[in-house]
């Protein structure tokens, strides 16, 4: 039988795995992974805000240990420092290293080719629509 659900579901994951995958191979010679590349950039963006683990979860929607984990080998790699929260010890505050600092116009540059590489062919106003759509599957998956 021929089911459009299942037929939109089966697409949108093939995109997604191939879309990491293309992220993964794109970010190899950085050694980053697409999740630790977006971690990274997210706190390179907030510099002058003092991040800890439980914002990366609520702004990525990623549990406690699959942050840790990204945080643990983002450490382990030299891009990020962690040290006990000024406003709150019971938190430890993430920072970018130089390391992390020398490399993010190349980050930025591999995001931009792999989104281009998404969006192509696609004008705004579809690329609009597909957003909207997105959000309101997300919305009923976090809310039933």
């Amino acid at each position: 039988m021929h089911d459009n659900k299942s037929d939109a579901a089966f697409l949108f994951k093939q995109i997604q795995l191939k879309f990491g995958k293309n992220c993964n191979h794109d970010f190899d010679e950085l050694d980053l992974t697409h999740s630790q590349a977006h971690t990274l950039m997210f706190l390179i963006r907030s510099q002058n805000k003092e991040i800890n683990q439980k914002d990366i979860e609520k702004k990525f929607g990623l549990s406690n240990p699959t942050v840790t984990g990204i945080l643990k080998r983002l450490e382990a790699k030299g891009f990020i420092t962690r040290t006990v929260s000024a406003a709150d010890n019971r938190y430890k505050t993430i920072g970018i290293t130089q390391k992390s600092r020398d490399i993010e116009a190349k980050v930025i540059k591999n995001i931009e080719k792999a989104q281009n590489k998404l969006f192509e062919n696609l004008t705004d106003e579809e690329i609009l629509f597909i957003t909207d759509i997105f959000k309101k599957m997300l919305y009923n998956i976090d809310n039933k």
